[in-house]
């Protein structure tokens, strides 16, 4: 891939900045530092001149919408990615306005890439050497909203990732909840329905032993006393009158 090739008249922003390239014709190192001073949310170039031209996604595009692209066809191509931007990229509104810090002669401009793209052609290890750093540079898509969250973002972006957000809230809730019916559905197949009968059976039949054995530990336990005397209150044979129940 070889190194941009300007298609468009240069300087396309003579009174707004200043492209500065590398000694090393080959090299991708170039950056734009501004030429004016500006305040926080001024307008500092419209979009729309020279005019932007639909186009696949590539390193040199600026994502417009979930499925489009556009080459700028002007020297902003030029203004680099920065976790502490000057500029910002309002697609809405086809301008470039100045950043909440303002921006100064001399600065170098810079924008905030995952505020344009979901998913970059070429991302890149960020060295811009801000507190705030990302690091691996890729759309916003891939990155989250939580590595975007407190960066200005155009509409479309952050609607995608809300989207994003409840679509995962969502599917881990789904997926939770099929884990927890699945295992108590395994489970209690497993459990009940395959060994159920045979668990039952066995349980049944320890119940009883285990009564019987509990019983005769019981009786086997007590103080001997006279014939008659161990039984306590009516049996259940008694209470369904089947014994002395008709005697007079």
């Amino acid at each position: 891939m070889a190194p941009l090739t300007p298609t468009w008249t240069q300087p396309s922003h003579p009174d707004r900045l200043r492209v500065q390239h590398s000694g090393d014709p080959s090299s991708y190192s170039s950056r734009s530092v501004s030429l004016i001073a500006l305040p926080a949310g001024a307008l500092f170039a419209p979009l729309s001149s020279p005019p932007l031209t639909p186009a696949k996604k590539a390193y040199s595009t600026v994502q417009t919408s979930a499925s489009t692209h556009v080459e700028l066809n002007s020297d902003l191509v030029y203004v680099n990615h920065s976790c502490a931007p000057s500029l910002e990229f309002d697609i809405d509104r086809m301008e470039v306005r100045v950043g909440p810090n303002g921006i100064r002669e001399g600065q170098e401009l810079t924008y905030f890439y995952p505020s344009t793209e979901w998913e970059m052609a070429q991302p890149f290890e960020c060295y811009c050497g801000e507190v705030a750093c990302k690091g691996l540079i890729d759309g916003a898509g891939r990155m989250g909203g939580k590595k975007v969250e407190g960066y200005w973002a155009n509409k479309w972006v952050r609607e995608a990732l809300e989207k994003q957000e409840v679509n995962g809230k969502v599917n881990g809730v789904s997926n939770g909840t099929n884990g927890t019916t699945n295992g108590r559905v395994n489970g209690s197949t497993n459990g009940a329905v395959k060994n159920g009968l045979n668990c039952a059976g066995k349980e049944t039949d320890g119940v009883l032993n285990g009564k019987a054995t509990v019983d005769e530990a019981f009786v086997d336990a007590k103080v001997a006393q006279p014939a008659g005397a161990q039984r306590q209150g009516a049996s259940a044979r008694e209470l369904a009158g089947e014994m002395g129940g008709d005697t007079k």
